[in-house]
């Protein structure tokens, strides 16, 4: 996997990378990410071996937000990963 950006032929960065960031969710190590139509969370919780992921088929949710992030994050308090 790439993470920096692909130099252009004529040796200018094209401001375009393969890759994904990996982000701190409260906790959860992982990446979210979208298109329109859908949404995607996955995220592993170093210390229990625990991984967590949830595909949603709308990329918004009725209060705007991620809604496979909202899910994920519920999920891991009420299982006792997340406090």
């Amino acid at each position: 996997m790439r993470f920096e950006p692909i130099p252009g032929s004529d040796d200018r960065s094209s401001g375009w990378g393969y890759g994904f960031e990996v982000a701190n969710f409260g906790g959860l190590i992982g990446h979210n990410g979208g298109f329109p139509g859908f949404q995607s969370f996955a995220a592993h919780m170093p210390g229990t071996g625990a991984n967590i992921i949830v595909l949603a088929n709308i990329n918004t949710g009725p209060d705007g937000k991620a809604p496979a992030d909202t899910i994920a994050i519920a999920l891991s308090k009420l299982i006792g990963l997340q406090t």
